[in-house]
């Protein structure tokens, strides 16, 4: 069987890494006690947005890198477990205590500037996932059913840092159940919580069918 899925929808705070992570770590053990196998959360979870200076700061990559192996290494107790997130610089899966990176995205000020324009494709037990970031879809997505990685998946999983403004409740979701019907393929779009300085995430993480 398919593992059961889990959005992990956090507030994560702009360069606090620590924090991230162990409300991270605390939302995972909860979905797990709960029989959750996979959990998927939203774009620059564990480094929070937007991040202006830190952005160009190798120092703080390599942060990134340090606290994602210290968070594999965390619920390396959870052999059965598989966590999809989302750093400064790409996605990652902690799996059986290790960090295996998915997707490299260039390091930015602002998040959905300049992300990875293709999907990748993961494969687990009896589920293969298409991983998306978010402006991927907003931007490309008349590419999307062309890739090769949504070929072969059975479900696009969305990472999100979406800021909120006036109607993109209804337009977010708009989109994405057209790109679900034009896809044939259910959807996962898991979207950030909370705010810094003009931009405000707000959340508002869903499912789709294929059918939209």
């Amino acid at each position: 069987m398919p593992p059961t899925l889990c959005i992990v929808q956090t507030n994560p705070t702009a360069g606090d890494l620590q924090h991230n992570a162990s409300a991270l770590l605390q939302a995972t053990r909860t979905a797990y006690a709960q029989g959750a196998r996979l959990l998927l959360t939203g774009h620059m979870a564990l480094c929070g947005a937007p991040l202006h200076d830190l952005a160009q700061l190798a120092a703080f990559t390599q942060a990134c890198t340090a606290t994602l192996q210290d968070m594999a290494a965390q619920l390396a107790d959870l052999p059965d477990l598989w966590l999809i997130t989302s750093h400064s610089h790409g996605i990652a899966l902690l799996h059986q205590g290790q960090v295996t990176p998915l997707q490299t995205a260039p390091l930015q000020a602002a998040p959905l500037q300049a992300a990875p324009v293709t999907p990748c494709l993961l494969e687990l037990p009896h589920l293969r996932l298409a991983l998306l970031l978010a402006t991927d879809a907003d931007e490309t997505s008349t590419s999307l059913p062309a890739c090769p990685a949504l070929a072969g998946a059975q479900l696009l999983c969305v990472l999100a840092a979406s800021p909120w403004h006036m109607g993109k409740t209804h337009s977010r979701e708009q989109h994405y159940s057209a790109l679900a019907q034009r896809l044939r393929m259910p959807i996962l779009y898991s979207n950030i919580v909370g705010g810094q300085d003009a931009s405000v995430y707000d959340g508002g993480s869903f499912a789709l069918q294929a059918n939209g």
